[in-house]
């Protein structure tokens, strides 16, 4: 009986550590920038209906203000951070 326990997790740690997880590594690390992305843009977003974060720094310096050289650079900033995380995935 103890043999057989011993077999059964020694066979599903030769079929997780060298076939699924291999396997399924370049689609989570994928999965994991896009989303990641996603909720960057959903929250530059939320800087237009009053939500706060870079995309209201844009926003209320840049835009209201009439000051283009804050609003470049806050989507600059944005563009390099979405860049950093599509370049690791």
């Amino acid at each position: 009986m103890r043999q057989r326990v011993r077999w059964e997790q020694n066979r599903l740690q030769i079929i997780f550590k060298r076939f699924i997880f291999p396997e399924a590594k370049p689609s989570l690390f994928i999965g994991a920038a896009i989303c990641i992305t996603s909720i960057l843009s959903y929250s530059a977003m939320a800087g237009f209906v009053g939500g706060g974060g870079l995309g209201a720094i844009a926003l209320n310096y840049g835009y209201y203000r009439y000051k283009t050289d804050i609003m470049i650079i806050a989507v600059l900033v944005l563009i390099i951070i979405v860049q950093i995380i599509q370049n690791s995935g």
